[in-house]
């Protein structure tokens, strides 16, 4: 896996920008509707930033409860993911090519 992300990460340094440009301009628009469902989650009563307290929470008490718990309660809380950034986006449609 670390072999595959620093080919990738060689030649995507090594494009040009006209090249980049498709998957920045997809990565923008896929922020944008993060921006906007993360407003909407914190319309709705949600809180942002939740993920990183709850981290520091069970990093203090040592582990309370299972990772598989966690990822559920993650999942239930409605809260949007990241959206990937330009380069991610080019590693998933291009992952064959660098294996």
């Amino acid at each position: 896996v670390g072999a595959v992300g620093k080919l990738a990460g060689q030649k995507w340094k090594a494009m040009s920008d006209a090249t980049k440009n498709p998957y920045e301009t997809k990565a923008a628009d896929v922020s944008k509707e993060y921006t906007q469902k993360m407003a909407d989650f914190v319309a709705a009563g949600g809180v942002k930033g939740k993920r990183r307290a709850e981290k520091a929470e069970t990093k203090q008490s040592k582990g309370s409860g299972s990772k598989k718990a966690k990822k559920e309660a993650r999942a239930a809380s409605g809260q949007p993911k990241k959206p990937p950034t330009g380069y991610w986006l080019y590693l998933s449609e291009n992952r064959e090519a660098f294996e």
